[in-house]
This record gives structure tokens, sequence and C-alpha cells, in this order.
């Protein structure tokens, strides 16, 4: 049965969590209000002097018995504040009824119950409404007492009958019961409360430590891999570099230029030749040309797999460009395939005098006129 009662208790839904914490105490409190109301009604029925008093004596119990019900309706349908100011409006409101009728001089042992509106609207709502329902009833004693001595018959309209210390005595052990409830049940909320947050506030602890650490181990290996960024740019650099320096060496190698008389140079065409080759040879040539004074270019082409028509139209406008230099082409290495495809290219060679072979084109040179004739005026110059 406790285990359904504490189900039933908890069984409240709101937005607030903090709320949500405090309902299952907010809701035994009204039903303890609600059955010390119901007990304090059988003290009009010793103690009211006339049917005036007892009907003021059992009406303000009554209400209270009503409004804390209606109370505990409204918060079970997720109105937590609005149950809460009812049920202190209806203490203040049955305090009240009692005091204007049985008056503060026989009555005056009602005035303690007051603390139970103030103390649960303390604990439970804020200050502006604390202040309220206190200035309230601060208000209601000092009328009510200045009006008790001053206008008899308007406050304590129908007094008690004989010692009202029995009514006081009651109304003292009722509302320190509920009191007791009252700190009892929001005590061990608060207790409750705050044990949970220092658990959060432990947790969260951890979890900053958990993370500062984590955020450590990162940054550290964040900067390893930066190091490690680093080192494999510079080592890409210097592959760089020796890349450029092999492009340089590989480019004068793709396309050599020996000289092998004065004023003659050689220039080997080994592979495919293609049109960057072909860019690098002309280049190379001319350039060697200049450098040296050259007067005669003999290409050999004995290790050109394939001669196309590329290769051909190169060999023409690099000729072309030697002679304008002032130097003489010629061409050795031409294998019978590659004749029979230059002619069926119908590629004109021009001026380019070709020779079996290396060999046969330099001892031409050596034991001709031209070279003796170029080689003297390269000696006169």
């Amino acid at each position: 049965m406790w285990t359904r009662l504490r189900y039933w208790l908890n069984d409240i839904h709101l937005r607030d969590p903090i709320e949500q914490q405090q309902a299952p105490s907010l809701q035994i409190f009204m039903l303890v209000v609600t059955i010390a109301a119901t007990l304090w009604i059988a003290l009009p029925l010793y103690t009211a002097g006339t049917a005036v008093g007892l009907a003021f004596g059992i009406a303000a119990p009554l209400l209270v018995i009503v409004c804390n019900i209606w109370g505990v309706i409204v918060l079970r349908r997720g109105q937590f504040e609005r149950a809460v100011l009812i049920s202190v409006s209806s203490l203040t409101t049955g305090i009240t009824l009692v005091l204007a009728a049985w008056g503060v001089r026989t009555g005056g042992g009602m005035l303690v119950a007051f603390t139970m509106g103030i103390t649960l609207a303390g604990l439970l709502t804020n200050r502006r409404s604390v202040i309220l329902i206190a200035t309230t009833c601060m208000l209601i004693v000092v009328v009510f007492t200045s009006a008790d001595y001053i206008m008899p018959g308007l406050i304590g309209f129908a007094p008690l009958q004989g010692d009202p210390t029995i009514v006081s005595a009651g109304t003292f052990v009722l509302v320190t019961c509920v009191l007791l409830a009252l700190l009892m049940q929001f005590g061990t909320s608060l207790r409750q409360v705050l044990t949970l947050s220092l658990v959060r506030e432990q947790e969260l602890e951890r979890l900053r430590e958990s993370l500062e650490m984590t955020v450590a181990e990162r940054t550290a290996a964040l900067r390893e891999a930066l190091r490690g960024v680093e080192q494999r740019e510079t080592q890409l650099t210097r592959t760089l570099d020796d890349l450029r320096a092999s492009h340089g060496t590989i480019r004068e190698l793709s396309a050599p230029i020996i000289p092998v008389l004065p004023g003659v140079l050689v220039a080997p065409l080994v592979g495919v030749l293609d049109s960057q080759r072909a860019a690098i040879l002309t280049e190379n040539i001319l350039g060697a040309v200049e450098r040296s004074g050259a007067h005669t270019v003999i290409y050999d082409i004995t290790g050109v797999p394939i001669v196309d028509t590329q290769v051909a139209l190169v060999l023409v406008h690099t000729a072309e460009a030697i002679r304008l230099l002032g130097a003489d082409v010629l061409l050795v290495g031409v294998r019978p395939e590659v004749a029979q495809t230059i002619v069926s290219l119908n590629v004109t060679l021009g001026p380019v005098v070709t020779y079996p072979d290396l060999q046969e084109a330099v001892k031409t040179l050596i034991q001709g006129d031209h070279w003796r004739d170029h080689s003297n005026g390269s000696a006169r110059r």
C-alpha cells in the first residue's frame, strides 16, 4: 500500500525539474492540512458559545479541507504555483473567518496558524509572494486586534464560552504537527536536491578533469602531427629540389650535344622523340652551335625506333634553324626501314646530307676540304 501511495505521489509531470522534485512533498503537506482541519472541527463543538460562532468554527476548516483537495487536483494537472496559492489562501481565509467571529481575545490562539501559510509560501514561492502573504497576515492581526478593542461588537461577535485555553492548545498542537510534516518533507527534499547537486558537481569536476586531460593529449598529438607535417614538408622540399636538379640533368641527357671535332657537333637521338624532347633538342643544338661556333651538326638517329612525320618535321625544322646560324646538317644512322618510312611520308629532307653511320660522316669530314676550310677559318678567327 505504501509503495502504491509513493507511486501515486510521484506520478506528476511538471516542466520545471525543481517543482517536479517538490510536488510529492506539497501533496503530503496538503493532505496533512486536510487531516488537521478535519480534526480541528471537533474544537468548536465544545468551545463555541453561539450558533454563529459554531457555524464560523466549522465553516473555516471545511473551507480549508475543500481548497486543499482542490489544490491537490490542480497540482496533479501540472499547475504547481497555483496549487500552492490555493492552499495558502485557504489557510489565511479560514483563520480570518475564525478570528472575525471569535475575536482576538478569545480566539487569539489561532494567530499561530498564520505561520503555516507563511512557511509554505517561503518554501515554495518567490520572494514577492512571501512578502505579500506575510504582510497580509500582519495586517489582519493588527486590524482585528485594534477592532476587537475599539469596536467589540464588530470583531468577536460570537466569542467562545469558558476557558479558551483548549482552543489555543489544540490549535498549537495541530499547527505544530502540520509545520513538522512540512519541514520534514521539504527538509528531506532539500537535502536530496543538495546531495544531487553535490553529486552533479563532482561529476562535472571529473568530467572537466577528463576533458582537460583529453585536450592535453589531443594537443600533444596535434603538436606531434604538426612536427611530422613540418618534417615531411621539409623532406618534400628537398625532394622537389632534387627533382628540379634531376630534371635539368635529364633534360640535358635526353638530348645531349657531343663535340667530336673542332667545329663539329654530334646530336645522338635515342628512344621516342616526342614534342617535349623535340623542343629540348632544338634548344640544346641551337644553343651549342651559338656558343661553340660550330660549322657542322651531325644527327645520329640510330637509336630512334620509329621515324614518323613528327620526327621528320622536327629534323627538317631544326636543320633549317641550324643553317640560318651558318652551320651544315648531316644525318646518319638511317636504316632501310626508316628510309622507306621517310619516302612513304613524302618528307623532303632538303639540304640535309645523309651518311650510313657516324664513322663514315666523321671520316668524310676529316678527309674533305669542307672541314679543313672551316677549321682553318676557325683558327684564323
